[in-house]
């Protein structure tokens, strides 16, 4: 494997929800035969491992504040507590903080509560501190570990919750969150009132979709996955996951060599619908792109009056003047051969483009990535009855639903779904861990979440990744392959530049040729 790839983010391949993790533990303890006590100790010893690594690099003699609640969460904690103060090398002290009595704490994680006080492990319950007798604590630690709430949780947190979660994220050194950050919804990435914003999470057996969000990624930090040590194929077949994540080896196996005696229309020839007065730029991005991605031959149809501008940066790129009339425009002419379409980038909204845009929606029978322009002109248009691929962020998402961006963002996975459903098509909804959604449902996440991507211009330029790739994939590989080229493209221009900003959409397009040859070099 390359080494660059080495050092990829690594979620796991498979998301599972809240009700899986539930059916997933319960399978294990019925079908496997393991005791719960086993699974919350696996998954503590884990994450103590990963906390004892953080503390490794600080000074001697470290100071741990854990903030426990009274459920298996709080039962992690516990584990993590006692598995901290064994390890003598590091010579810590744990002070843990629960919210809540010790009356509300049962099976499992009662035991393991039992076990530290039975050690002598000192414990505050609510009773036993004040809000300012946690932040002084905390003032003296070197890290600092949220096990309040796990994946069950659904409802706004209460306001005494609140209050310590707030004080939590003041702690300014590395703050671990266990599972998920606490307040963060697992199934939607919704924050419930207020949630940790972790530096670190140690997730158990399987990250969770909520994770794997705009939000999650804000709240997250660093994600790592602890197994819980046993085999779960046989679990996994019946729970099922959520969704899955799109890997470089996963994508590698979409992306083969090509044959030494290929030719420029067998690798693809390709038309985007782009373009129009004062949005020249986007067509050339999407087209240049599609280039760069691996197509042969690239045309762009654009307004007559947007032909001057395109041509003059456009040395690789043939021209294509559309009529002034949509309605006469000669589509079957335009399209017949083609490998792929696009539309859509800088395309514009006056009647004209809503009518051809309107045409190839429902005329063009072959595979048609639709973005930006192009969303808006058919949003609301009936299911697709050819191949189509979809590209919105969440406002375009919100016109085509009927929504708003707000309604988007708060179950982006439901939102995909709908949207691949109901346009029969499939859907990337785009942002950090973009989605890629299937009309059957089937959903891949990207590993990406990438500031310097919020750029002019980044979202063109993955419409042309993936009509290029259109014209040798089937719609879902061609859009969940675009969407992982276009990040790791950015992700080595990052590397590069040892920076988060400051990337440009030209800056993507330079690197996808090394950005393909990583993956089909494996």
């Amino acid at each position: 494997m390359p080494a660059i790839l080495d050092n990829l983010p690594d979620f796991g391949s498979l998301l599972l929800s809240r009700e899986q993790m539930r059916a997933y533990d319960a399978l294990a303890m019925a079908s496997c035969k393991i005791p719960g006590t086993i699974l919350m100790e696996n998954a503590g010893r884990g994450a103590a491992e990963k906390i004892g690594r953080l503390l490794a690099k600080t000074a001697e003699k470290p100071r741990v504040v854990i903030l426990c609640g009274t459920g298996n969460n709080g039962g992690d904690g516990f584990v993590v507590a006692r598995q901290l103060v064994a390890e003598r090398r590091l010579a810590a002290t744990v002070t843990l903080f629960v919210h809540g009595a010790p009356t509300d704490i049962k099976g499992d994680a009662k035991i393991n509560l039992d076990i530290l006080l039975a050690l002598g492990q000192r414990v505050l319950f609510s009773d036993d501190f004040s809000l300012p007798d946690f932040a002084a604590e905390l003032g003296k630690a070197t890290i600092a570990v949220d096990a309040l709430f796990g994946t069950g949780l659904s409802r706004a947190l209460t306001a005494e919750a609140q209050r310590l979660v707030g004080e939590f994220n003041r702690f300014a050194g590395p703050r671990v969150s266990l599972d998920l950050p606490s307040g963060l919804d697992a199934d939607t990435g919704q924050v419930l009132g207020l949630a940790v914003r972790a530096t670190h999470t140690v997730t158990f057996a399987h990250a969770k979709p909520g994770m794997l969000t705009p939000a999650g990624s804000e709240h997250c930090g660093e994600i790592t996955v602890v197994h819980t040590g046993h085999d779960d194929t046989d679990i996994l077949r019946q729970t099922g996951p959520a969704a899955r994540v799109l890997t470089a080896t996963g994508v590698a196996a979409w992306l083969s060599p090509r044959i030494k005696g290929t030719f420029k229309h067998r690798s693809g020839d390709a038309i985007v619908f782009a373009g129009s007065p004062g949005k020249t730029g986007a067509a050339h991005l999407a087209a240049l792109a599609a280039l760069r991605a691996g197509a042969g031959l690239v045309t762009i149809a654009t307004a007559s009056e947007a032909v001057p501008a395109i041509a003059q940066s456009a040395d690789e790129i043939m021209l294509l003047s559309l009529p002034d009339s949509a309605s006469a425009t000669d589509l079957e002419a335009l399209i017949q051969k083609r490998s792929s379409v696009a539309l859509g980038p800088g395309f514009g909204l006056s009647a004209e483009a809503k009518l051809l845009s309107e045409r190839l929606w429902q005329e063009c029978a072959t595979v048609l990535t639709v973005d930006a322009d192009g969303l808006t002109n058919i949003a609301g248009a009936a299911a697709a009855i050819h191949p189509r691929i979809l590209t919105p962020h969440s406002g375009e998402m919100a016109r085509l639903l009927g929504i708003t961006p707000a309604e988007v963002e708060r179950d982006r996975y439901a939102a995909v779904r709908v949207a691949a459903k109901r346009y029969h098509a499939v859907v990337v909804l785009k942002g950090a861990h973009s989605l890629i959604g299937a009309p059957d449902g089937e959903t891949f996440v990207s590993p990406w979440a990438n500031p310097a991507l919020a750029t002019a211009g980044s979202g063109d330029v993955l419409t042309g990744i993936i009509c290029a790739l259109a014209a040798d994939l089937e719609p879902f590989a061609a859009a969940s392959a675009g969407v992982y080229l276009h990040g790791l493209a950015a992700h080595l221009w990052c590397e590069e530049n040892h920076a988060d900003r400051g990337m440009v959409a030209s800056d993507i397009i330079a690197r996808l040729p090394a950005a393909s040859g990583l993956l089909v070099s494996r």
